[in-house]
């Protein structure tokens, strides 16, 4: 409890340059938005049989964290300057804590999700993501009249990016309570994230990831140990090619780099500004995708992306307003 009532206040001393417009925090914004786009497709490829050959979630997403958690720690040994606000005091440890535990269960519980939901109804619930970032950040310290102003124009995007959704909503009860504590979980990280990055902490993008990949990395390797050692896949895997272990350390080091962008942006952004550039990204890589195969995109989908467009264009002029 302690680390949430500090965090309230150091999201209410953030100043404006840790709160930005989505104009203001585009130059951010385009390199995660692209990094992660391209490693959602890489890893795609990487579970895919007549791809990477690498069906394993969990040991990929705990292969990304050591991966983040080597590099970051040797680039500071190497080139501490990039490093400025670098320190280590009890407080930040158990937010780093915090963070890198609450990652773990977040992809814990949306693996395992993802298993028992559709893919079309686990992006309709993902729509509502600046929703319940907003309604986070209101329980946690940000000002009503604010929030307020806020949620019109978070509503028109959730609505946009619902109805581009195309396909069979199959519904699983405990895939539905799994998929919605892994939102709330993801979207409280995001705030607790943000604490260290603002207000008295103040640390730098690059000093905050390295803080908590290491308790992210550890929060993953349980579950990745468990997952190699029970499938079937693993033995054949344990033997794989020359080819499989560059893809996964290209894999990797793409994976770095998003999270380092990753950062960047939540420096420079709100929680709730970054879950919309989350949205409208989930929303471009749909679109996308669409033209890639040559699937026909249906009216519905088409007012969808005008409405989740207007809605942002809603949301930043009130951003930039305040």
């Amino acid at each position: 409890m302690a680390v949430v009532v500090g965090l309230s206040s150091s999201e209410a001393k953030a100043n404006s340059d840790e709160d930005r417009s989505l104009m203001s925090a585009l130059p951010e914004a385009v390199p995660w938005m692209i990094l992660s786009m391209s490693l959602s497709i890489f890893n795609k490829w990487i579970f895919l049989s007549s791809g990477g050959d690498f069906p394993f979630p969990m040991t990929l997403s705990c292969c990304h964290m050591g991966a983040t958690t080597v590099s970051l720690h040797l680039l500071r040994l190497w080139r501490p300057q990039l490093f400025p606000h670098w320190k280590l005091n009890w407080e930040l440890a158990r937010i780093a804590l915090l963070v890198g535990s609450l990652l773990a269960v977040s992809v814990v519980l949306s693996n395992s999700a993802a298993v028992l939901l559709s893919v079309a109804f686990v992006n309709m619930l993902k729509g509502g993501n600046p929703v319940v970032a907003l309604f986070l950040s209101l329980v946690l310290g940000l000002a009503l009249s604010k929030a307020t102003q806020l949620l019109w124009p978070v509503l028109i995007i959730m609505t946009g990016a619902i109805a581009t959704i195309h396909g069979e909503l199959y519904l699983s009860h405990l895939g539905l309570a799994l998929l919605v504590t892994a939102i709330l979980v993801e979207q409280f990280r995001l705030i607790v994230f943000k604490s260290m990055m603002s207000g008295g902490h103040s640390l730098d993008p690059l000093s905050a990831l390295a803080l908590f990949a290491p308790v992210a990395l550890c929060g993953t390797l349980p579950c990745a140990a468990y997952e190699w050692r029970h499938s079937a896949a693993a033995s054949d895997a344990s033997r794989s090619g020359a080819v499989q272990v560059a893809a996964l350390a290209l894999n990797a080091m793409v994976a770095v780099s998003l999270n380092i962008a990753y950062s960047r942006l939540l420096k420079v952004a709100s929680p709730v500004t970054f879950t919309v550039f989350g949205t409208f990204k989930d929303v471009t890589t749909a679109g996308l995708s669409l033209l890639v195969v040559g699937g026909v995109v249906t009216p519905q989908q088409l007012c969808g992306y005008g409405v989740t467009l207007i809605g942002m264009v809603y949301y930043d002029r009130i951003k930039q307003s305040q």
